[in-house]
């Protein structure tokens, strides 16, 4: 005979919660563009030295830190001249480190000239 763990089983229910939960939260990245090489090069006219890890990482912390209090802008729907006030005061509310706010500036500020420059 199989005994029954209800303690399992009550875990078992979370599981399509949990995963719905990650697959919502996950949704907000894909519709953030992905920083390229040339993305990294068209940067160090305005930071000199950038590469697309650090893109990169900016885009990661501007997915996971800012969605946790709003829905994401794409970086287009702002010019690049705007996003730099917008990170310093949401960096601040956020708590980011000097750092992070580096980051995720030079990502929605990149990206954003993706955009403008056209």
């Amino acid at each position: 005979m199989i005994a029954f763990d209800r303690h399992r089983a009550a875990s078992w229910g979370l599981l399509p919660l949990g995963l719905l939960c990650a697959a919502a939260l996950g949704a907000c990245a894909p519709s953030m563009p992905v920083p390229s090489a040339n993305d990294a090069t068209m940067a160090t006219k305005r930071y000199p030295g950038v590469t697309v890890e650090e893109l990169t990482a900016g885009r990661t912390t501007y997915v996971s830190r800012c969605s946790r209090c709003h829905n994401l802008f794409r970086p287009s729907e702002r010019s690049p001249e705007a996003w730099p006030a917008i990170v310093l005061d949401m960096g601040a509310r956020a708590k980011l480190s000097p750092e992070e706010t580096t980051a995720v500036e030079r990502y929605v500020v990149t990206m954003s000239e993706r955009h403008w420059d056209r």
